[in-house]
């Protein structure tokens, strides 16, 4: 068997997602018809300190440049950062195909036990086949995809779920960084 970047990618990702979906969400985040709930609270073992100090360090071992991704630091309260997804989607119609992303603005208030994330400054974003480039308001995007009738319009099947997903993987991530839990490379 002969493996590619693609497959050994895919086994990174599927075996990171079963140890991070180990954990369960109380409360998720949502994307249908009425938009973007972009605010959950998180169950977690610690105090707001502790939680505060794993979550800072995994997001200084997360991202290539941290110092640009803070955006706000009030040590024991608040950590606000910027970030973008991978490509969440594609969409394709005749020869015009487009991938959409996330851009984001993300919240972390702590207090003893608990975590309260929130997304604001959301964006689609997309790259047409073409090289041009646009964003959106996520949640007026999201809302213009659906017929009166609560459907999705069939071309964008599989959007809005394709950006909940990866909304909720990232809590999921962001729980498991704030208890302690980041990948360690002894090398």
């Amino acid at each position: 068997m002969q493996f590619n970047t693609f497959n050994t990618l895919f086994t990174v990702i599927l075996i990171s997602c079963l140890s991070v979906n180990a954990q369960e969400l109380t409360e998720k985040f949502t994307v249908n018809s009425e938009g973007v709930n972009g605010q959950i609270v998180i169950e977690a073992e610690g105090s707001a300190m502790e939680l505060y100090q794993n979550a800072k360090r995994h997001l200084q071992d997360r991202f290539v440049n941290p110092d640009n991704a803070i955006l706000l630091d009030m040590e024991g309260e608040t950590l606000r950062y910027k970030a973008f997804s991978p490509t969440l989607w594609t969409y394709k119609a005749m020869l015009v195909s487009a991938d959409y992303y996330l851009g984001y603005v993300m919240t972390i208030d702590f207090k003893d036990g608990r975590m309260r994330l929130t997304y604001s400054n959301m964006e689609s974003r997309s790259k047409f086949s073409d090289g041009t480039r646009a964003g959106y308001d996520l949640d007026q995007t999201i809302k213009g995809l659906y017929r009166k009738n609560g459907k999705i319009t069939s071309r964008f099947e599989g959007m809005p779920e394709a950006f909940e997903n990866y909304m909720n993987l990232e809590a999921l991530i962001i729980k498991s960084g704030s208890q302690g839990e980041t990948k360690k490379d002894d090398w």
